[in-house]
Order: C-alpha cells, then structure tokens, then sequence
C-alpha cells in the first residue's frame, strides 16, 4: 500500500511539473479529429479512478489502524482482470 501510495505522489508530480505551464488552449488542443486532447485524458484517467482510488484509502486506513494486518491480500477475479487491463 505505500508503494502504491508513493507511485499515485509521483505521477501526481509528473503531472504537475509538466502540464501546469500549458495554457487551456493547449490542454484542449487535439493533434486529429478522433484524438483526445490533454485534457481529455487527464479527466479519463481521474473518472475512471474514482472508484477505485475511494476504495484504496478505505483499506489504506483500515491497514494504518491495524484492522486488516493480519489478513493477507488476495484479489478478486475482477481485481486481476483491472490489474492486468491498467498494467503497463
């Protein structure tokens, strides 16, 4: 979890390094008509982890207060499948 924690800050930072500069014209700028913009992405990658982020912090606290120490981590079926579908 604090890997996990630690690579969220660093792509955070990435973002934020390289694209606070860009003005909005550039953000919405599209390379093609059916190409999605730098904005666009950003608000896809934020949509869509959402949900999952939400769940993440709950367990993060649940671990932090001892309430899940003990049990191991064990995914379920559709865990592995959003795992593989987001794995680089």
């Amino acid at each position: 979890l604090k890997i996990y924690r630690q690579r969220l800050q660093q792509i955070s930072n990435i973002v934020e390094t390289n694209l606070v500069h860009l003005r909005e014209d550039q953000l919405n700028w599209k390379p093609a008509a059916k190409c999605w913009s730098v904005a666009q992405c950003l608000k896809h990658l934020i949509l869509a982890s959402e949900g999952y982020l939400a769940r993440m912090e709950r367990v993060i606290g649940a671990y932090n207060q001892n309430k899940i120490a003990s049990k191991k981590y064990s995914p379920t079926i559709s865990g592995k499948i959003m795992f593989f579908m987001v794995d680089p």
